[in-house]
C-alpha cells in the first residue's frame, strides 16, 4: 500500500511540461483499450494518472487554464494513438 500512496503522491507532485506529458502518455496507453489489442486495464490505469494530475491541477496558480491543458493532452494522446 505504501508504494501506491508514493506513486498517486509523485505523479500529483508533477507540474509543468512534465505533467503534460505524463498526461500525453496516460492517453496513448489507455487508447490501447480499443480494438485490435483489447487492454481494459490500461484504460483505467491511463484514466487514474488523469484523474491524479487533475486533482493536483487546483494547487496551481492558474486551475481552470492547468485543468484545460491537461486534459487537451491526454484526449490527443488517446487519439493520435486510437486512430493509427
Amino acid at each position: 500500500m505504501n508504494l501506491l500512496l508514493r506513486t498517486g503522491q509523485g505523479i500529483a507532485a508533477m507540474t509543468g511540461w512534465r505533467g503534460l506529458l505524463l498526461a500525453f502518455a496516460a492517453g496513448a496507453l489507455s487508447a490501447t483499450c480499443f480494438a485490435p489489442l483489447d487492454c481494459f486495464p490500461l484504460l483505467l490505469a491511463g484514466y487514474a494518472v488523469l484523474v491524479l494530475l487533475l486533482d493536483s491541477a487546483a494547487a496551481s496558480p492558474k486551475p481552470v487554464r492547468r485543468a484545460a491543458a491537461l486534459g487537451w493532452t491526454f484526449y490527443f494522446g488517446q487519439f493520435l494513438v486510437g486512430w493509427h
